[in-house]
């Protein structure tokens, strides 16, 4: 019960579950939109090459958007567990002792979803590009979204990077 409080209670876990709902509610509004069948890869002149139906479409969106975020929340949570020498975190013995740690799993807990949340968006901007290139007869997939698309993530992973680092040092001070 203790751990469904303290996922409830942070904000980075809602706003998460908002970003979650939200894109399976775009992909659902969205699939009576999609062609049969729907071009999902494309190569290096934006011509497509791979096809799958709606629905396979449908179900590997969702369990990409599922499974990525889970496994960041995983590979975060289960570093709580991890030896102090594999943990490269900015100062380490600081946050490492023991009267600090639950202090340090609430930072790491809520930039975990933050990053999840960011995936998520990312998930989105794919489906939407996607939308976008099926459009059109035939199906082209310009390379200035992938650069946009792939330019947004990085930003947004650095920005949330600076973040968490920033979090750390200031905590800590």
């Amino acid at each position: 019960m203790k751990i469904l409080e303290r996922f409830f209670d942070n904000r980075a876990a809602g706003i998460f579950i908002a970003l979650l709902l939200l894109h399976w509610i775009f992909l659902a509004y969205s699939y009576v939109a999609l062609p049969d069948p729907l071009a999902i890869k494309f190569d290096a002149s934006g011509a497509a090459n791979y096809w799958v139906r709606p629905t396979q479409y449908l179900v590997i969106q969702v369990l990409i958007s599922l499974i990525s975020p889970i496994l960041v929340l995983l590979l975060l949570h289960l570093s709580n567990h991890f030896p102090s020498m594999l943990l490269n975190i900015h100062r380490s013995q600081y946050w490492l002792a023991m009267e600090n740690r639950a202090q340090m799993r609430a930072i790491i807990s809520c930039y975990a979803f933050s990053l999840a949340g960011l995936m998520v968006m990312f998930g989105t901007g794919i489906h939407f590009a996607i939308l976008k290139a099926n459009s059109i007869e035939p199906a082209f997939f310009p390379s200035r979204y992938t650069y946009a698309l792939v330019f947004l993530f990085f930003i947004g992973v650095f920005m949330w990077s600076r973040m968490l680092n920033k979090a750390l040092s200031v905590n800590s001070a």
